[in-house]
C-alpha cells in the first residue's frame, strides 16, 4: 500500500476522507470517485 492509499483510509470506519486533495493529481472528479468507492461503507455505518 502506497502513501496515497494510506492517507485515504478512513479513521475508525467513521471519518471518511472524500476529497480531491488525497490524490497525487487533485481534480474534482477524484472526489466523485472517492464518494462512489466509500458509499457502501458509509451506508453500512448509518
Amino acid at each position: 500500500m502506497g502513501a496515497s492509499e494510506r492517507l485515504r483510509r478512513p479513521i475508525a470506519d467513521r471519518s471518511f476522507f472524500v476529497n480531491q486533495d488525497n490524490w497525487a493529481l487533485p481534480a474534482v472528479e477524484n472526489c466523485l470517485l472517492d464518494a462512489e468507492f466509500y458509499l457502501p461503507q458509509i451506508r453500512a455505518g448509518l
